[in-house]
C-alpha cells in the first residue's frame, strides 16, 4: 500500500497514431463529433506525485511535451487530477486523460500556455475552479454528457475557444458559467465520424533476421472520432510487430503485416513483409601485410571486406602489443616504441574473417651522410644562386645553412646564396640531429 504523497515512476503508454500536425484541440470519448488535428506520435515517462489512498494524482513532475496518463499507477486505479496537478507546465501540449478519471481539481491545467489538445473521457463529472484558466492555446473543448460540474473561471482561456457539447444539458452548464452561447456547438452523440480508410508509409518491405523497420499508419479523414489502431503479423515466426508498428524479423520468409482501425469500421491496410538472411563476410583484406613505422609516426591502413554486398561490413582493430604500436578505430597506426606487433581487422558479423598486418617500429634514424648538389660555386655581385642538401637515412631531415662571410656572400634557410661584395666565402649546411656538415666554396665576381 502507498503512502500518502508517495513519489512513483510510471511509464507512459503510447499516444494514438497520428501524422506530424500540432495538436489544435480538445476531443473526447464519447462519441461527440470534435474536428481536431493531430500530432507526432511520442512515448512519454515521467514521474507523477500520486496518493494512492485517494488515486489522486497531486502533481506531474515531468517535462514531456506530450502525455497519456495511465489508468492505474503501480495498481491503483488513478481516480482524480489533483488541484494544481500540471499547473504551470509551460511546454505541455497535449494530455489524454483515462476513463477511470472522475474529477479535475481547481488549478488542475492552471497557465498551461502550450495546451492544445486533451481528450477529457465521458467518466469525469466536476471540473475544478480555474481548472484550464489562461490555457490561452485552446482553440476547441469538448466537454461530454457525464460533466455535472464546473467551477468558475474554469475555461477562462482568453482566446476564441469553441465548446462542443452533446447535449442542452451541457450547454446550459456552460451558459449557466458565463460562457458565450454562440462560442458552444451542440452535436448529436450519433454524429460520430467513423474511418474511411487507412493507409501504411510502405506496401511491400523487406528487412534482414533479427533487424527492424517501423511501419507508420495514417487514417482517414482526419477528423475521424476514434484514429486508434491494431497491429498483427500472419506469420510470428517469420516476423512479429509490436503495439507501435515495429517489426522485427525473426527467421527466413515471408508475413503480411496488418493494421486495423479500432472503431468498428473494419478498415485494415497491409504490407507483405520479406524476411532475409545476412549475407556473411567471406574474407578479409589489408592494403599492407606488412609495414614500417618511425616511432611517433603514423600509418592508415584500409580493408576491403567481400562479398561487396556482405550484410554488415563494420570491422573491429587491435593491436596485440600496443606499447609498440596502437591503431585506432579507422585503422590509423601509431608507432610508440621500437619493436614488432601485430595490427588484426576483424568482421563484427561474426565470420569471424580476419586479416592482420606484421608492423616493424624503429627508433629515430640519424643521418648517415650529407651532400649538397656543388661544393664550389661562382656568382655574380648581385644574383643568387641556390644550393641543395640531400640527408640520407635520416628520421629528422631538417638543416641549418650559414655563411663565413655575409660581407661576401649570404645565405637562407632554403639555400639560396646572394653575392654581396667581390670576393669568396664558404658555405656551410648542417643537419639539425648536429651529426653532418657539408661545404661550398663561393666566389663572387664583379
Amino acid at each position: 500500500m502507498f503512502k500518502k504523497g508517495q513519489k512513483v515512476t510510471s511509464k507512459l503508454l503510447m499516444l494514438i497514431m497520428c501524422t506530424s500536425l500540432v495538436l489544435t484541440t480538445i476531443a473526447v470519448l464519447g462519441g461527440i463529433n470534435v474536428v481536431y488535428a493531430s500530432a507526432t506520435t511520442v512515448i512519454a515517462e515521467s514521474d507523477f506525485t500520486f496518493d494512492a489512498t485517494t488515486g489522486t494524482i497531486t502533481k506531474y513532475n515531468g517535462g514531456n511535451t506530450e502525455i497519456d496518463i495511465p489508468s492505474t499507477i503501480n495498481g491503483v486505479k488513478v481516480t482524480s487530477i489533483g488541484d494544481y496537478a500540471f499547473d504551470n507546465c509551460g511546454s505541455l501540449a497535449s494530455i489524454i486523460i483515462p476513463n477511470s478519471v472522475t474529477s479535475m481539481g481547481n488549478y488542475a491545467f492552471y497557465n498551461c500556455g502550450s495546451l492544445a489538445s486533451i481528450i477529457i473521457p465521458n467518466s469525469v463529472k466536476s471540473i475544478g475552479d480555474y481548472a484550464f484558466y489562461n490555457c490561452v492555446s485552446l482553440t476547441s473543448t469538448a466537454i461530454p454528457d457525464s460533466v455535472t460540474s464546473i467551477g468558475d473561471y474554469a475555461f477562462d482561456t482568453y482566446g476564441n475557444t469553441k465548446f462542443y457539447v452533446g447535449s442542452e444539458k451541457v450547454k446550459q452548464l456552460l451558459i449557466n458559467y458565463g460562457v458565450d452561447s454562440n462560442k458552444i456547438v451542440l452535436n448529436s452523440q450519433s454524429s460520430t465520424i467513423k474511418v474511411t480508410s487507412i493507409t501504411l508509409n510502405n506496401t511491400s518491405l523487406s528487412i534482414l533476421k533479427g533487424n527492424t523497420s517501423t511501419l507508420t499508419a495514417t487514417v482517414a479523414p482526419s477528423n475521424t472520432s476514434n484514429q486508434a489502431v491494431t497491429w498483427s503479423s500472419s506469420n510470428t515466426s517469420v516476423a512479429t510487430v509490436d503495439s507501435n508498428g515495429k517489426i522485427t524479423g525473426v527467421s527466413a520468409g515471408t508475413a503480411n503485416i496488418t493494421c486495423t482501425v479500432n472503431d468498428g469500421s473494419k478498415k485494415t491496410a497491409t504490407c507483405a513483409l520479406t524476411v532475409t538472411n545476412p549475407v556473411s563476410v567471406t574474407s578479409v583484406t589489408l592494403n599492407n601485410t606488412s609495414l614500417s613505422v618511425v616511432k611517433g609516426n603514423t600509418s592508415t591502413l584500409t580493408t576491403t571486406i567481400a562479398p561487396t554486398n556482405a550484410s554488415n561490413k563494420a570491422v573491429t582493430w587491435s593491436s596485440d602489443n600496443s606499447k609498440v604500436a596502437t591503431v585506432d578505430v579507422n585503422g590509423k597506426i601509431t608507432g610508440v616504441s621500437a619493436g614488432t606487433a601485430n595490427i588484426t581487422c576483424t568482421a563484427n558479423d561474426g565470420s569471424k574473417k580476419s586479416a592482420t598486418c606484421k608492423v616493424t617500429v624503429t627508433s629515430h634514424v640519424s643521418v648517415t651522410s650529407l651532400k649538397l648538389n656543388n661544393t664550389s660555386l661562382s656568382v655574380v655581385k648581385g644574383n643568387t644562386s641556390t644550393l641543395t642538401a640531400t640527408p640520407t637515412n635520416a628520421t629528422n631531415q631538417a638543416v641549418t645553412w650559414s655563411s663565413s662571410n655575409t660581407l661576401v656572400a649570404t645565405v637562407d634557410g632554403s639555400g639560396k646564396i646572394t653575392g654581396v661584395g667581390v670576393g669568396s666565402v664558404v658555405i656551410t649546411c648542417k643537419t639539425n640531429d648536429g651529426s653532418k656538415t657539408a661545404t661550398c666554396n663561393v666566389t663572387v665576381t664583379k
